[in-house]
């Protein structure tokens, strides 16, 4: 079916490659996915008809909603539990004491209630660093209280204990986090290497991230020390340099996101004059420590010490990483950019099988014939409806992380 800027050029009585030019020329935005978008063999999956898609839409908009607002009491707790910025007490490791209890009867310890107390008492103090700002500035009265506080520790221990007997598949349907690992940059440069190797002759320039993260308090290792950053489209840049997949100039990478702090952070990094990343010593694999030994090179000026790695980015780096608000569940760009990579890390394992019908397509309708799908969700649906998209998977592969846990990836090709 024609898009909606050829249908346009048509209405004006333009011949069909007047139409292709000016489709060419108007810039793509955001646009509720429908249902005649869809393939045929995706359609009888998601809904009878354009009624019943439209009452799927909207509901998946009201639960992503709800799952984010979850999410981000979950990245409290885990800030509570383990920033040094409103308390001298030791951190406690959120997952250690999800093991050490059983949530649906827990009661907070006197450790736990006496951290809560110092995070209240910090939220009526100016505070220095940024997280603990942020938290001044976004919480309600309603929250800050002890009640409110152990009410989003219950459910976050129940999250983790979940998480922790299951792995990744009590991830569909539960609260959005809008965290990033260093374990995902580095599996995607691992896949950066594995596409050089695939297609040799192949050159990105429009690169689309999905869900990008920000690391403002992970279930662990938090390092409150450091201020709160986005890395992985900076890292991502560096990888596809770094394996000649890439050229600067050329190079522009668009991220999607629903979460405010993570385009908030992109849109700061882009207009500073001297953007900068601290990334924290965290030892792990051999594979590991030497792919963070030589990161960032291609993007910046690297310095190190025993604990973090800063890396100084070019300003001209910087500037080609914009960020969207965009709903990859529910919304596309149209027309389509036409992207020659798209990645999509620790993103699409929060997905329903529907939900993850509707983000699968909309990716594959952004890429360009021949373009490029990288991401890590190994469930087989994943595989199954990328199949129907015709965007098969071509390569599958994995980087050490140490500890006997892989970083997994898979390489798909749009036909």
């Amino acid at each position: 079916m024609a898009g909606s800027g050829t249908l346009k050029a048509l209405a004006f009585g333009l011949p069909l490659a007047a139409a292709a030019l000016f489709l060419a020329l108007v810039d793509p935005s955001p646009r509720a996915v429908r249902l005649n978008d869809l393939c045929e063999g995706l359609r009888p999956r998601l809904a009878a008809n354009d009624f019943e898609f439209g009452a799927l839409l909207d509901h998946a908009r009201t639960n992503m909603a709800s799952r984010l607002e979850a999410g981000e009491h979950e990245t409290l707790v885990y800030f509570l539990l383990q920033s040094d910025a409103f308390t001298s007490r030791a951190a406690i490791d959120p997952l250690t004491l999800a093991r050490q209890t059983a949530a649906q009867d827990y009661k907070p310890t006197v450790f736990v209630r006496a951290r809560i107390r110092d995070f209240l008492a910090a939220m009526e103090k100016p505070a220095e660093r940024q997280r603990l700002t942020y938290w001044q500035t976004h919480l309600t009265r309603e929250q800050l209280t002890v009640a409110t506080l152990e009410l989003y520790l219950h459910e976050t221990l129940n999250h983790l204990s979940r998480a922790d007997k299951n792995g990744t598949s009590s991830y569909p349907g539960r609260s959005l986090l809008s965290d990033t690992t260093l374990a995902s940059s580095f599996a995607i440069s691992g896949a950066a290497v594995s596409l050089r190797r695939l297609d040799p002759k192949v050159q990105v320039e429009k690169v689309l991230i999905v869900g990008p993260g920000h690391d403002f308090a992970p279930p662990g290792n938090l390092h409150d020390d450091i201020p709160p950053q986005s890395y992985e489209p900076y890292l991502a840049a560096d990888a596809l340099l770094a394996s000649d997949l890439a050229e600067e100039p050329f190079l522009n990478i668009h991220c999607f996101d629903i979460n405010a702090r993570v385009l908030h952070f992109l849109e700061e990094f882009k207009r500073s004059a001297a953007p900068k990343l601290t990334l924290p010593v965290e030892p792990a694999s051999n594979a590991f420590n030497s792919w963070f030994e030589t990161s960032g090179r291609a993007v910046g000026i690297v310095s190190s010490d025993a604990y973090k790695r800063t890396i100084s980015v070019r300003p001209g780096v910087a500037k080609r990483v914009t960020g969207e608000k965009l709903d990859i569940v529910t919304e596309r760009l149209v027309p389509s950019p036409g992207y020659d990579l798209v990645i999509a890390f620790d993103v699409l394992r929060y997905f329903r099988e529907k939900e993850l019908s509707l983000a699968l397509a909309n990716i594959q309708a952004m890429i360009r014939p021949g373009g490029y799908f990288i991401h890590n969700d190994a469930r087989a649906e994943a595989g199954e409806v990328t199949g129907l998209l015709e965007m098969p998977v071509i390569q599958r592969g994995s980087v050490n992380l140490g500890a006997n846990q892989n970083g997994l990836y898979f390489i798909h090709r749009r036909l």
